[in-house]
């Protein structure tokens, strides 16, 4: 009788120190929240009676100010027109062109950051011109409208080199190879700026350039100055922070700035400013966050919420890395599957099946694109994407949804 107690009293002390495997659940609500305001560098022009158009710090950006003889003027930006009016109706007379600052007394508001491509022309450029430019991703040409044009493409010295109209100088500025088309001017935001002795037309005007700016510019008016037209009513291109409210929609359909969510309920949550999605993804062990951002199909129509998928490629440096972009996501009618260089991914495939673990799609990586009509797969809901090496290994896995 004593050993059988002992053996169940052994038994007992067992399982009570024992650990059993479980799911807690302990975490039933997760709070995010987006700001309630944001500062937006944005482009303008001095005097246009118009809107401003946003831009990224950090990317080349091509901008282009016109002005026709009836005082209206347009501001485009990467091709595009974003913005039109009319001009302050006022005397104007520009005797000079500055070129990262701004000249009231002294030099001032700098602009830091790179330029690279000025064309002054005595002719308001159609939209279709200046669309083809970006488009084509060459330097300017000297045609007989041009009074002014500079390359920037020297390594050293103060001066500015003209292919027409008057060469220019530098000041405190610097040359660098980090241009869009070569060599480019480099502003330190501080005290360097350009001098073009150029006298410009105050009607029948088109002043494009190239510009990165590598600082958040100053939220004050007039901000930083890329192009200045010097003279009476000096006028330009300029650049300077503005903060808004945006508004934004949460995928559980709210509009306000934080949501409560159960992570344990749903697979993802995303929220939008209609112009940047952001996505978390939920899954028993991590919460996951995507980043998404515009970019342009061929077509020029904006594109929202792209899923990048950067492949780490078996091949020697510096060819070793291919990005492949899938988008919309989500998806519902078409899905597009932009390979980028794709000769690199000879023998890679890519597979996408449903949560359930059915294959919907599979191919090997041998064109530049894929477009994937949605109605045959199975209904809306969570995909998975993989990318398979020659030897049919997974080298990356993401997720999309089809709504």
């Amino acid at each position: 009788m004593s050993k059988s107690l002992l053996f169940i009293f052994a038994l007992v002390a067992n399982f009570s120190f024992s650990q059993i495997p479980q799911n807690c659940n302990l975490v039933n609500s997760a709070t995010f929240c987006v700001p309630d305001s944001v500062v937006v560098p944005q482009a303008y022009i001095h005097h246009l009676n118009a809107s401003f158009s946003n831009i990224n710090i950090n990317q080349w950006h091509y901008i282009v100010m016109t002005k026709n003889a009836n005082g209206m003027g347009k501001l485009y930006l990467d091709g595009q027109l974003v913005s039109s009016g009319s001009y302050s109706n006022i005397g104007y007379n520009w005797t000079r062109v500055d070129l990262g600052a701004r000249f009231f007394t002294q030099y001032q508001w700098f602009f830091n950051g790179f330029m690279d491509e000025l064309r002054i022309s005595n002719i308001e450029r159609s939209s279709q011109e200046i669309s083809n430019h970006f488009n084509n991703q060459v330097p300017f040409v000297s045609d007989n409208n041009t009074i002014g044009l500079y390359h920037f493409d020297q390594s050293t010295g103060s001066s500015l080199n003209s292919t027409a109209g008057p060469n220019g100088t530098i000041s405190n500025a610097t040359w660098s190879n980090s241009g869009v088309f070569g060599n480019c001017l480099q502003f330190n935001g501080v005290s360097s700026y350009g001098t073009i002795p150029l006298d410009i037309p105050e009607n029948n005007l088109t002043i494009e350039v190239w510009f990165k700016s590598n600082t958040t510019p100053l939220s004050t008016w007039p901000g930083n100055q890329i192009v200045s037209t010097y003279g009476l009513n000096t006028g330009g291109i300029g650049l300077f922070n503005s903060t808004t409210t945006p508004s934004y929609q949460w995928s559980t359909g709210s509009t306000n700035n934080c949501v409560t969510v159960n992570p344990s309920t749903m697979p993802y949550l995303w929220v939008t400013d209609g112009n940047c999605t952001d996505t978390i993804w939920f899954d028993s062990q991590s919460a996951i966050h995507y980043d998404t951002i515009t970019v342009y199909d061929t077509l020029l129509t904006t594109v929202t919420d792209t899923l990048i998928i950067d492949t780490q490629l078996g091949l020697p440096s510096p060819n070793n890395l291919n990005t492949i972009l899938m988008y919309p996501n989500p998806a519902s009618d078409n899905l597009i599957i932009d390979n980028g260089n794709y000769l690199l991914m000879n023998g890679y495939s890519i597979s996408i099946t449903a949560n359930s673990g059915q294959q919907v799609f599979f191919s090997s990586i041998n064109q530049q694109q894929f477009i994937i009509d949605l109605s045959a797969w199975n209904g809306n809901g969570l995909y998975h994407v993989y990318i398979l090496d020659p030897s049919g290994n997974e080298v990356e896995h993401r997720k999309i949804i089809i709504q």
